[in-house]
């Protein structure tokens, strides 16, 4: 007799249930379970029947279910976390205006959309196209340069506030320093970014653009984190020229901020007469050559930033009359070549350095960038991209009047001769 065997009482014994009414037990118990390691233990309740008996097939009644779970569990659980709702009673409810509960919820859902544009807001990308009009007024060409500038500065400073991320970048504490924003916050998201520095160009730029910005208004702690690095972060050189140019610009720069220290507080061992005589020969040879022979990443679609860059912060901070002069004859070249190679704001031509994008969209690199800060006759990139250390002091440099003129001020059309490298 096989409801004799062990097995057998041993099976029904344990399973009160039908298989249906079993699986669905053991869902709501693994919620209970998982909501709460307290109940592992728990189970629900068993009906006991004689040996050897089957227990009679019975209909599935959830109300049941629900009452017997929440009763087998202790007072001090039975809240609505775990509470299975009652199954709800007929009531009398008024009927519902479901075309005037969809007309509000996309009102409130347009409004929503409309704030979020809003606070991200970077009016010159969204805007219309510029006008193509040439302004003939320096004074009124420079209010719009400036009001350019600005809109730069702005946006980056509130990239927080705007919840486009969590923490500010060094870009976005820079542009807040140059507001005279957010001291303190500024002040300890650089320790908190010192504590992780990186290599290389793409590194070192940022934290000397904080490193300036903030050469007043930062803490002293702040500002002993950033020369820490130096110290003891190793900076790679990096391989192409845009690296050596930002490299050595750097190096230059941090070096006549700390002047006459010994090799032992710099990355690379020497001092800083020996750091400053080493960027300074390589940044003369590298304006030589490119003024002379031409560069060999001539007219690139992203890289002219790298080159930009660095030469208004010469403009900007060096402490050389001489290497100030040639940072802006320099940044004359780069826009001078910018101008006579674009179209309405957009690179043409050949060129020696590009990526998969700004190829089949022209309009879409950093170049777009720089024409339209420079002309005001094209979109900006979204986001600015890697401008926006540029614009964080934009306003010490204004290109001159006639390369202005090669890039808005054209009636036909021309053919140019580049004598260029690479």
């Amino acid at each position: 007799n096989q409801s004799e065997t062990p097995r057998y009482r041993q099976l029904h014994l344990r399973r009160p249930y039908p298989p249906r009414q079993r699986r669905d037990l053991d869902h709501v118990q693994r919620r209970i379970t998982h909501s709460s390691p307290r109940l592992a233990h728990r189970s629900p309740p068993r009906h006991r029947t004689p040996l050897g008996q089957r227990l009679p097939k019975r209909p599935f009644r959830l109300g049941q279910l629900r009452a017997n779970l929440v009763a087998s569990r202790p007072r001090r659980f039975r809240h609505q976390q775990f509470r299975i709702p009652p199954q709800r009673a007929e009531v009398n409810r008024s009927p519902i205006n479901f075309p005037n509960m969809k007309s509000t919820f996309i009102t409130s859902l347009l409004a929503l959309l409309l704030c979020a544009q809003i606070a991200n807001a970077q009016p010159s990308y969204e805007a219309a196209h510029p006008s193509l009009e040439v302004i003939d007024d320096p004074i009124q060409r420079r209010a719009q340069y400036m009001e350019r500038v600005n809109e730069v500065i702005e946006w980056r400073a509130d990239i927080v506030k705007n919840g486009l991320t969590e923490k500010m970048d060094l870009a976005s504490v820079s542009a807040n320093l140059r507001l005279g924003r957010n001291i303190d916050e500024c002040s300890a998201r650089v320790i908190e970014i010192m504590q992780t520095p990186g290599s290389g160009p793409f590194w070192m730029l940022p934290s000397v653009c904080a490193a300036f910005s903030g050469k007043e208004l930062l803490s002293q702690e702040a500002r002993n984190a950033i020369r820490e690095t130096w110290r003891t972060a190793y900076q790679l050189r990096g391989d192409t020229e845009n690296h050596f140019a930002m490299y050595y610009t750097m190096l230059y720069l941090m070096s006549e901020m700390y002047p006459n220290e010994l090799g032992d507080t710099w990355y690379t061992g020497k001092s800083s007469d020996e750091n400053l005589a080493e960027s300074r020969d390589y940044l003369i040879d590298w304006m030589d050559l490119t003024t002379t022979i031409g560069q060999g990443e001539f007219n690139p679609t992203h890289y002219l930033g790298e080159y930009a860059i660095p030469m208004l912060y010469l403009v900007s901070w060096a402490e050389d009359p001489e290497m100030k002069m040639r940072g802006k004859m320099t940044l004359d070249w780069l826009f001078a070549g910018l101008a006579a190679n674009t179209i309405n704001g957009v690179l043409r031509g050949p060129n020696s350095r590009t990526d998969d994008s700004s190829v089949t969209e022209r309009w879409n690199s950093l170049t777009s960038f720089f024409s339209w800060i420079n002309f005001g006759n094209c979109p900006p990139t979204k986001g600015f991209s890697w401008g926006n250390y540029y614009g964080i002091v934009a306003e010490n440099y204004e290109v001159p009047e006639v390369i202005y003129r090669i890039a808005t001020d054209r009636d036909d059309s021309f053919e140019q001769r580049d004598l260029k490298r690479s």
